[in-house]
């Protein structure tokens, strides 16, 4: 069979030679299209149950939320193993599915059996995102230029107002979030830093017992008065006027609000205490090169989908929202890319790859003695190569730089040094009895 292909092969040159033309346009073709991946995706698939429940005690946690999700876990079909973490107000359960699972169906299970859960009223558990343990793709801060310039920022974007921590973690949290999700395959942008404004009422306890009432009497105030409501439709002649209430309350609005009344006069929140602009209590700061405190944010590449063109979407959205959508003097400011990365071992593996094919060559041309032979056995290697990635291809596996990058090219042209072997003795042995013939 191989004789005859040999025999084929070489009557049919100018065929061959097409076909091997055909051969490496495919295959150029097919590593343009080939995804690149810098890090393999080994990982299990995985669905994450996270539940916060703020303000109790890892024993709480573990007991009604941790222990009731695990029961019902343990029943999702294809599951391996269930594993769980409880600590001070939050709850974070594990469920690791069997191989070639897939990742929606075992996200679907997990949803289904929650609502078999018997959980606290207050707790509302979700899915962690659908990424693996190396979806982390980008990492940005958001930069008020009339603090800090980068490459980003203008002159007219340094002269603007400076915007404080509590305006940036708004925008991040409003602005910029909403349009990085809207990039095909992100899975999520987790955000980290800054301070979350609020109002706070500052009660004074001498004065609620002074007055016969409770904390929840004034929780209960705040509610009702900071609900949105709707009071029907006034006929106005042709037109009709909706009336409603809206609950948007400033800080002088809210310690109006009444609470109970006295003797025919209503107690107000001011009359308990007083009310203030604040924020959240923290529990860490975000630094950034030389910056102490900054408003950072992480991007998450959704599980299955190619690095390198979801990066190339995220890049177009922050190039949308520094030109057009944030507001003057503040900027997004990217300052870990995976692409970067990328783009430095795509190019060590391209020069290792040339190198390699260099001096392969120059070793067959010292042993081989003919130049031809060497660029023949040479040849083999890139066409090998694209032989592969036409085959990746077709299948729909991406490329591994760490894989590429380790190609042993000894064994690729061991065969075909052993066929050129083989015909130069070959050809040694007819000259020689064409010589001996001769005497």
């Amino acid at each position: 069979m191989i004789q005859h292909i040999v025999d084929f092969a070489l009557r049919q040159r100018l065929l061959v030679f097409a076909a091997s033309l055909a051969l490496i346009a495919i295959g150029i073709n097919s590593y343009r299209r080939v995804p690149i991946e810098a890090y393999p995706d080994v990982g299990d698939t995985q669905v994450q149950v996270i539940t916060q429940w703020p303000g109790h005690a890892s024993e709480e946690v573990e007991r009604q939320i941790t222990l009731p999700l695990e029961r019902v876990m343990n029943a999702v079909p294809h599951q391996n193993s269930v594993r769980s973490v409880s600590i001070a107000g939050l709850s974070v359960v594990t469920v690791t599915f069997a191989d070639g699972t897939n990742d929606y169906f075992a996200r679907q299970q997990a949803l289904e059996r929650l609502t078999q859960a018997n959980l606290p009223d207050d707790v509302s558990p979700q899915l962690g995102p659908l990424a693996s343990p190396i979806a982390e793709i980008m990492r940005y801060q958001l930069v008020s230029c009339a603090e800090r310039r980068t490459g980003e920022c203008s002159d007219e974007d340094a002269a603007a107002d400076a915007k404080s921590l509590s305006e940036l973690k708004d925008i991040e949290e409003w602005v910029v979030e909403r349009e990085l999700l809207r990039a095909d395959g992100v899975a999520d942008v987790a955000s980290f830093g800054g301070t979350l404004k609020q109002y706070q009422v500052l009660l004074s306890s001498t004065l609620l017992s002074a007055r016969g009432l409770t904390l929840g009497d004034v929780e209960s105030a705040l509610g009702e008065a900071n609900g949105n409501g709707g009071g029907g439709v006034i006929a106005l002649g042709p037109e009709a006027l909706n009336v409603r209430a809206m609950g948007l309350l400033t800080p002088d609005q809210i310690a109006d609000v009444a609470v109970a009344t006295r003797d025919g006069v209503p107690v107000r929140v001011r009359d308990l205490g007083s009310v203030q602009v604040g924020y959240r209590g923290r529990l860490g700061r975000v630094s950034v090169n030389e910056d102490k405190d900054v408003v950072a944010a992480v991007v998450l590449l959704r599980r299955g989908d190619d690095a390198q063109a979801v990066l190339g979407r995220v890049h177009e959205r922050i190039h949308d929202l520094n030109t057009r959508i944030l507001p003057r003097g503040v900027k997004l400011h990217p300052y870990q890319d995976r692409s970067q990365l990328m783009e430095l071992t795509t190019h060590t593996v391209l020069e290792n790859l040339t190198a390699g094919v260099a001096l392969v060559t120059l070793i067959l041309f010292v042993f081989l003695g003919s130049p031809r032979a060497a660029l023949i056995v040479a040849v083999t290697i890139p066409l090998s190569l694209l032989s592969a990635f036409i085959g990746m291809d077709a299948l729909g596996i991406p490329a591994n730089l760490l894989s590429i990058g380790a190609v042993d090219f000894g064994m690729i042209v061991d065969g075909s040094i052993v066929m050129v072997e083989n015909i130069f003795r070959l050809v040694a042995d007819k000259h020689a009895k064409s010589r001996s013939s001769r005497w």
